[in-house]
């Protein structure tokens, strides 16, 4: 069982905490490489936290893909999903984590895709990311066509427990991660694949890779 959370913990950090804590819907600055198709960025409503960023939409349905992909990562990080049933299906595949080159550096074993049952996200809380504080997470750039969400963010946090199995001693990180969400015809996410600069990581959190012997 413990295993099995650890498993969980590690993909919702992914998830939810590795994409888009403080964020603000922004026109993209260079109009003339915007697609036709996109639709202009909506206002950003009260309760999202200023960020600079670009947002294209290919579709209304597109619109509605990102906004719940943000949705998913604000409540994910603060450990209250209630509204989980609106942009998570019952299951979700990650594909990748995006810790996969790390963990097999420091000589984890790592199985393939992992599925995710809703019903176990829906039990994590604030403890799962208690050794994290001071989570910044800025969009670069987020993009929603098809039934698919594509995103870049920066993570800013300061790391005082563990992290992706790294052990952090308040070191604050600032790497960038990204993300490909697919989502099904209702706006919920179905499978996802995402990467974080590991290497950035190490470095950050003080850790030496050596040359072979």
């Amino acid at each position: 069982m413990k295993v099995k959370n650890e498993h969980i913990a590690a993909v919702l950090t992914v998830f939810a905490l590795a994409t888009a804590l403080q964020w603000r819907s922004a026109v993209a600055a260079d109009a003339a490489t915007t697609p036709a198709t996109a639709v202009a960025a909506p206002a950003a409503a009260a309760d999202e936290p200023p960020a600079a960023g670009r947002w294209i939409a290919s579709s209304p349905e597109a619109e509605r893909n990102i906004r719940n992909f943000i949705q998913s990562q604000r409540e994910g990080v603060a450990g209250n999903m209630v509204n989980i049933e609106k942009y998570m299906a019952p299951v979700f595949v990650a594909e990748t984590r995006g810790d996969e080159s790390l963990q097999r550096l420091l000589g984890n074993q790592m199985p393939g895709r992992r599925v995710v049952h809703r019903e176990d996200i829906k039990k994590m809380g604030p403890a799962d990311f208690a050794g994290v504080e001071g989570h910044k997470r800025t969009i670069d750039e987020i993009y929603g066509v098809g039934n698919e969400v594509i995103a870049k963010w920066h993570i800013q946090a300061v790391v005082k427990g563990k992290l992706f199995g790294l052990q952090g001693k308040g070191q604050t990180i600032d790497i960038i991660g990204v993300a490909f969400v697919r989502l099904h015809s209702e706006g919920r996410a179905i499978q996802g694949w995402y990467r974080i600069d590991s290497a950035e990581l190490l470095r950050q959190l003080d850790y030496k890779v050596l040359p072979p012997q």
